[in-house]
């Protein structure tokens, strides 16, 4: 019987150390409940046919490998055109986007009435970057023979072009590139692989004259693969787990540690990111201002799969919800359910979101 006793107690010992550790695992519950589907209007596709939806103004892009066209929230298509490219891929938001052939050579920047811009390059795209509307300035990260290290920086309305060979010595390649929100930066991210360990490299051009600004060497113990911008308008690379952010001076304005970033992104009140803060933390929002402060968000039921910014907001797609974050103060506000898994989100109006989800396109319009 003493034995049994025993027994007993160190199961239920054992039970109530599980509880706790399950409960370290859950993310904390949310204060704002979900409102029930409020999507108006749109239709209906597959999963497949979503992957090449991109939310644009009250619509959507469809990037497909033979035709890029404009859809009205009906599906209607508002105008079309014929292309031929590899693996389309969509960048940029507000008054234009750029739909580029990744591994390919064609681009086509779209506005809501048709092709604002078109043309080709001489070499393979890797990425681009949209300036923030109503600038009308694009970059395109090219590949060629020999090189990875080109960027051209193009006008889409005078015409206006300037490239920079990044690589000189044929010793590295290009990662990203990220327009300033004021669009008079470009702000290019370079791997070196040149010396015995890789060394990320941050140049700031000036987008007017094409001037070479600065150069930064973060010391970041990682390999940084992004470049955002915080509310002062100055550069910060991001890796996995790591956030530098520079002045001016190139000097170091912060640094930041997480334990994995999962998403960054720039807006007027600071540099927006999604991140874990310890290793069996949950996703959580957090934002940063021009001095490296952190104020806490909400914590997330998981890692959004888009999120989008208008205003004084931010909407992060978690599943099939939209949750609303206020930022001044960061609070959440909201949660709206979508009705499916949400692929892609954007923001045409203060308060109305059109989003692409497993299922269909409809505008959320949010309290």
């Amino acid at each position: 019987m003493v034995i049994l006793a025993l027994l007993s107690v160190v199961v239920m010992a054992a039970s109530v150390t599980i509880a706790v550790l399950l409960a370290k695992r859950q993310p904390a519950e949310s204060t704002a409940p979900t409102s029930p589907p409020i999507v108006v209007g749109g239709f209906s596709c597959s999963g497949a046919e979503a992957a090449r939806l991109y939310p644009f103004q009250d619509g959507v892009v469809k990037a497909e490998p033979t035709r890029i066209s404009f859809l009205d929230m009906s599906g209607l298509e508002q105008w079309g055109v014929d292309c031929s490219m590899l693996a389309p891929a969509c960048f940029g938001s507000g008054e234009q986007m750029l739909v580029a052939d990744m591994g390919g050579s064609s681009y086509y920047l779209v506005g809501r009435d048709g092709i604002r811009k078109q043309g080709t390059v001489s070499g393979i795209m890797t990425g681009a970057s949209v300036a923030p509307s109503p600038d009308s300035r694009f970059a395109l990260l090219v590949e060629q023979p020999g090189n990875k290290g080109l960027v051209r920086l193009i006008a889409a309305d005078t015409g206006r072009e300037f490239e920079w060979d990044f690589i000189s010595r044929k010793s590295g390649f290009v990662l990203s590139a990220s327009f300033s929100p004021a669009a008079d930066r470009l702000d290019v991210v370079s791997m070196d692989t040149d010396g015995h360990s890789l060394q990320t490299m941050l140049k700031r051009l000036d987008t007017g004259t094409g001037a070479v600004l600065g150069q930064f060497l973060p010391d970041a113990g990682e390999v940084c693969t992004i470049v955002a911008h915080g509310s002062d308008g100055n550069p910060a690379v991001i890796g996995s787990n790591g956030i530098t952010c520079f002045r001016p001076d190139a000097t170091v304005a912060y640094t930041l540690r997480f334990s994995k970033i999962h998403r960054t992104v720039t807006t007027p009140h600071g540099l927006l990111v999604v991140a874990e803060k310890a290793p069996e933390n949950p996703p959580a929002v957090f934002l940063i201002d021009a001095e490296g402060a952190v104020k806490d968000g909400p914590v997330l039921t998981g890692v959004p799969s888009a999120v989008a910014v208008s205003g004084g907001r931010a909407f992060f797609a978690v599943g099939a919800e939209v949750w609303t974050v206020e930022l001044d103060p960061v609070r959440l506000s909201g949660m709206t359910g979508a009705g499916a898994e949400i692929v892609r989100l954007g923001a045409y109006v203060d308060n109305g979101l059109v989003a692409v989800t497993q299922e269909g396109v409809g505008r959320i319009d949010i309290p």
